[in-house]
């Protein structure tokens, strides 16, 4: 089969890419067409035979895997297919297979890649030149014992082969992990007694019964340990070499994805909660300024009229306006969004006005705020919203970790260390303190030593996302019992303009 009569097909969203392998490839005599998403390429597959067709994986419109499965169910095309997936999707490329292509490429961003494809069209070609047929993803593993055992047991999810009366031919490390028990108990028992132990879809139950393919379901299993845990469940029942029917059974725990997607929308409520709170805030503002302007026109008008009682009660009125107004301001502030611009300024000042607006309730959760002031201006070069985010947190979370009351201390001061100043601010409670052997982990997103329900576990890896936007460092250091200090360190900018 000369080079001048293979037709080949490119899916390729990447005008580049798809345009240097076509060049490539012509040049080699090859007939080589593009398209440059998965509907096009799958119009194009459905007018002309090709003998070879490329499908990146991430496509517009219809995916590699998409068009994969829709070019060998809808289309019944016989061409050799290769999947170009990215730098450590080997998951991906086993579905691909599973689904029908003969090969795959890793893609990397420098274009190495456009120098393996010809060598992998090669091999196929000479395949169909020898006649021989395509295989399904599990019968062209199991013909390369050593790839598929690659793949087979460093899967990131959990794979198991079985026959139809449930007995185990091969477990992963990753099912038996899932599972909770080694492989030995796990033959034991029986592939049955594991499938019997989903609970969740009826499509699964039918698809025991009826074979064929098992698209991804949502499911609970009980596992071996009789723990309920979240997995997606994916299988295949076929028949082998000898005719015998095999199931290959694909098992991922999503626990974390399940927990993930919950403290998102906690997140997101949290996002829309602080959005009404800062309009609230604002539509405070003009009654609150109403009543203390008509409170103060009172007492400079009406003074000499008005007994001491209603002139103290005046006072009052005036007082507490006030710190709702500061409240409110410190609400609209925070809520305000900011754009990351950085400017010189006294880190006091944002420390100061995250502390106005935690003294409320530090006061009447029994905590007594000491606050060691720095005598000169603190200069730093920053976001002012960012750092009284920052500030703001680590105080309220402080105040949280003393439930029974106590005393929040914070410093600030000017610290030379190498001939480097920085400028060091440290928020210390006695509460309750944080576990030695969760400290690794505070800073880690969606991480919260606090009950569930309480916190998304955003706050800390915020708070160390934003201090290293500003050259600056976080560290925590705690005892259980005794309480935990956070230090914050950013560079001193004293010698700015």
């Amino acid at each position: 089969m000369s080079n001048d009569t293979i037709r080949i097909l490119y899916m390729e969203d990447e005008v580049g890419h798809a345009t240097l392998l076509r060049r490539k490839m012509q040049r080699l005599g090859y007939q080589v067409e593009l398209a440059f998403d998965g509907d096009e390429g799958l119009r194009k597959a459905a007018a002309t035979d090709f003998d070879i067709i490329i499908t990146d994986h991430n496509m517009p419109k219809s995916d590699g895997m998409q068009v994969i499965q829709r070019l060998r169910t809808e289309l019944e095309s016989d061409a050799s297919i290769i999947m170009v997936t990215g730098a450590g999707s080997e998951h991906t490329a086993v579905e691909a297979m599973r689904l029908g292509a003969d090969d795959y490429v890793v893609k990397d961003t420098e274009g190495g890649y456009l120098e393996l494809l010809p060598a992998h069209i090669q091999k196929l070609i000479e395949k169909r030149a020898l006649g021989l047929e395509k295989q399904l993803a599990q019968r062209a593993l199991l013909e390369s014992e050593e790839k598929f055992r690659a793949m087979f047991e460093h899967a990131p999810f959990g794979m198991v082969l079985c026959e139809k009366s449930g007995h185990i031919l091969q477990a992963n490390e990753q099912f038996c992990r899932i599972f909770g028990c080694p492989e030995e108990e796990l033959r034991k028992q029986g592939c049955v007694d594991f499938l019997l132990s989903l609970d969740g879809d009826r499509a699964f139950t039918k698809w025991l019964f009826e074979g064929g393919d098992l698209d991804p379901i949502e499911m609970v299993m009980c596992n071996y340990l009789e723990e309920s845990i979240p997995v997606q469940v994916q299988g295949t029942v076929f028949s082998d070499a000898n005719g015998s029917d095999r199931i290959w059974l694909f098992v991922e725990e999503i626990r974390m994805r399940k927990e993930m997607q919950e403290r998102l929308m906690q997140s997101s409520k949290l996002e829309a909660i602080g959005e009404l709170a800062a309009n609230v805030a604002h539509e405070m503002n003009n009654p609150l300024a109403i009543i203390s302007a008509k409170a103060r026109l009172l007492l400079s008008t009406e003074k000499t009229n008005m007994s001491q009682k209603v002139e103290r009660e005046l006072g009052k009125i005036i007082g507490q306006c006030d710190r709702l107004s500061r409240l409110t301001r410190g609400l609209l502030d925070y809520a305000r969004p900011s754009f990351g611009s950085k400017q010189r300024l006294d880190l006091r000042k944002p420390l100061e006005k995250a502390l106005s607006i935690v003294s409320h309730h530090a006061s009447v959760s029994g905590v007594v705020v000491e606050l060691s002031h720095a005598d000169k201006p603190l200069w730093v070069l920053a976001n002012a919203n960012e750092l009284e985010q920052v500030f703001l947190n680590l105080q309220l979370n402080a105040i949280e970790a003393m439930p029974n009351g106590g005393q929040l201390t914070i410093c600030e001061a000017l610290v030379e260390t190498e001939g480097e100043k920085e400028v060091v601010v440290s928020i210390e409670d006695n509460g309750e303190g944080i576990p030695t052997e969760l400290l690794h982990r505070i800073f880690e997103p969606f991480f919260s030593t606090k009950e569930e329900g309480k916190g998304t576990g955003l706050g800390l890896s915020i708070c160390f996302g934003l201090i290293r936007s500003h050259h600056g460092h976080i560290d925590v250091s705690s005892e259980e019992g005794k309480g935990t200090r956070f230090t914050v360190r950013i560079p001193y900018d004293g010698e700015g303009h």
